[in-house]
Parts: C-alpha cells; structure tokens; sequence
C-alpha cells in the first residue's frame, strides 16, 4: 500500500509540474506589448501565439493577446487561430481561500497554490482553480 502511494504520488507531481496553470488576471499581463509573449486561451488551453504570423502586435484580426477568445471565437475556428502554436498550459479560475472553504459539496485540497478537485477517484484530479491573493 505504501508503495502505491508512493507511486500516486509522484505520477501527480509529474503531471502538475509540467503544466502551467493561469488565471485570466496572469494571462492579460502576457499580451504581446513592449516585448512581453503573446498568448491566448482557447477552450481552456493556454497558446503561445508570439511567433505566428500575425499576431507580433499582440494582435491578430482584432483579437488581442492576453485573453480568453473562447466567448469570441467558436472552438474550431479558435484551434485554426492557434494551429502551429504551443500549448503552454491551461486557464483556471483564481480562487481565495476564502471562496475554497465555502465550496459545497466538493472535496478539495490545495497543492502548490492549485485548487484540485477530489471529489471523483481519478488518479489525476482536476484542476478547478489557482490560490490568489
């Protein structure tokens, strides 16, 4: 048993070592202006779009880097927008602690300042928020 645990345990810090995760706060300050990356969240990914053709404004046919185009732009024409790019990481909802302890209904637990979701008995519990100041 204690082998297993050891094993869920590194297999979740793998996982979440290797992904980034951004609020919609952290993702404007990425936008693309006075040398700073541009990226864009589709369908909750995250895209560095910096060198594609386009959008070395920090803009790309009145879209504007640093934002969640997904409220703009329907899924697949957004995945054209971004094709060629790299998935950097994905987009969460900032969260307090505050707003984690009136969570109902919900088993969470944070892990290096992410909100996960245990409520389910996957070995790899969703991300559902990032802790913020």
């Amino acid at each position: 048993m204690r082998k297993l645990a050891i094993v869920i345990f590194m297999l979740f810090t793998i996982v979440f070592a290797q992904t980034q995760y951004f609020t919609e706060k952290e993702l404007a300050t990425f936008n693309g202006q006075e040398g700073s990356p541009a990226y864009v969240a589709i369908s909750g990914s995250v895209y560095d779009v910096s060198n594609k053709e386009g959008w070395d404004s920090g803009a790309y046919m009145g879209y504007n880097a640093g934002q969640d185009l997904s409220m703009y732009i329907p899924s697949v024409n957004g995945e054209a927008i971004v094709s060629g790019s790299p998935l950097i990481g994905k987009l969460v909802n900032a969260m307090s602690s505050r707003m984690v302890a009136k969570t109902k209904n919900k088993k969470l637990i944070i892990r290096q300042g992410l909100v996960l979701d245990i409520s389910t008995t996957s070995i790899d519990p969703p991300v559902i928020g990032k802790i913020v100041n």
